[in-house]
C-alpha cells in the first residue's frame, strides 16, 4: 500500500523521488496543520485519507531514529495511530530543506479536541473508566515494542468513532532518540519517568499521569497556568510533583474510585 501512496502523492501535487531526495510542491490545499518543527498533510487516498507528516530531525537521526521509527511502524493497536512507512530526507540543495527531515505516512485521525470528547464522557463514569483503560492499553503496546514516546498529554490524544463509541487514539509518539551516553533530548512535552529516570517501564507510570490529567480537568485546579495542557506538561518538570496528594473534596464523588485507582491512593 505504501508504494501506491507514494505514487499517488506524486500525482496530486506532492512530489517525491527517492533517487534524488527531491520533495517539492507541498500545496496548501493539503496542509492539515503546521507546527514549529513539522508539517502534516491530509492526503486523499482511494476512499479515505492519510496523514503525510514532514518532521525536522536531529542530525544523528539516521541510525537511531530510523530504528525507533521501524519499531513504531510495527505497533498494532486500535488505540495507537498507525504509522505505515517513513523515508529519511537528508538536507542538501536538491531536497529544498535546511534540516534533515523525515516523511512519515500515517493513519488519518481528524478529531483532536480533547475537552469536547472528555465532556461527552463525564456523565458516565464507566465510559470514562473504559476510555482510560483503552489509552493505557495503547501505551502498553508502545512500550512492548521498546519505543520511547511522548507521555500522556492533552495534545497527543485523538479520537475516532466506532459503533457510536468514542475511542481514544495516541497520536504523536514522535521520535525519542537515546544518545550513546544514555542521555536524551528532553523537553516538558517529552518527559516520562521510565526515560528521565532511566528506570524499567511500569504501567503505573501511565496510570498516574492519566490520573493527574483527569484530576486537573475535573477540579479546574491548574497549579501553574490557566492553560490546561501547558499546566499539565509543566507539572512533570516541577519538584513538587513528587509530593502530589489527591484532594478528594474537590473531585465529583462519582469519579473518586477511578482517581483513587489511577493515583494509587
Amino acid at each position: 500500500m505504501v508504494s501506491e501512496v507514494k505514487k499517488f502523492i506524486s500525482t496530486t501535487g506532492f512530489f517525491y523521488t527517492e533517487m534524488d531526495h527531491k520533495l517539492m510542491n507541498l500545496v496548501d490545499e493539503y496542509l492539515f496543520y503546521e507546527g514549529v518543527n513539522s508539517s502534516c498533510y491530509k492526503i486523499p487516498y482511494k476512499n479515505r485519507f492519510l496523514f503525510v507528516k514532514i518532521s525536522e530531525v536531529k542530525s544523528d537521526f539516521d541510525v537511531l531514529g530510523a530504528e525507533e521509527l521501524k519499531k513504531i511502524c510495527r505497533i498494532n493497536s486500535p488505540y495507537v495511530m498507525k504509522h505505515y512507512d517513513f523515508v529519511f530526507i537528508p538536507s542538501h540543495s536538491l531536497s529544498g530543506f535546511a534540516f534533515d527531515s523525515v516523511m512519515t505516512i500515517c493513519e488519518f485521525i481528524e478529531d483532536t479536541d480533547f475537552l469536547k470528547n472528555f465532556a461527552c464522557l463525564q456523565d458516565m463514569p464507566q465510559n470514562m473508566d473504559s476510555f482510560i483503560r483503552n489509552l493505557i492499553s495503547g501505551f502498553e503496546k508502545i512500550h512492548n515494542k521498546g519505543v520511547l514516546h511522548r507521555d500522556v498529554s492533552m495534545n497527543n490524544i485523538g479520537f475516532k468513532y466506532i459503533n457510536r463509541k468514542i475511542l481514544p487514539v495516541i497520536l504523536d509518539i514522535n521520535i525519542f532518540v537515546p544518545k550513546l551516553d544514555r542521555s536524551i533530548y528532553c523537553s516538558p512535552e517529552f518527559l516520562h519517568q521510565e526515560v528521565t529516570c532511566w528506570s524499567e517501564y511500569k504501567k503505573y507510570h501511565e496510570e498516574w499521569a492519566m490520573g493527574i490529567l483527569l484530576y486537573f480537568i475535573l477540579t479546574f485546579n491548574f497549579p501553574y497556568t490557566t492553560r490546561i495542557s501547558r499546566s499539565f506538561d509543566d507539572f512533570f518538570i516541577k519538584p513538587d510533583r513528587l509530593s502530589f496528594s489527591l484532594r478528594e473534596e474537590y473531585v465529583p464523588t462519582k469519579f473518586l474510585p477511578i482517581l483513587r485507582t489511577l493515583l494509587g491512593s
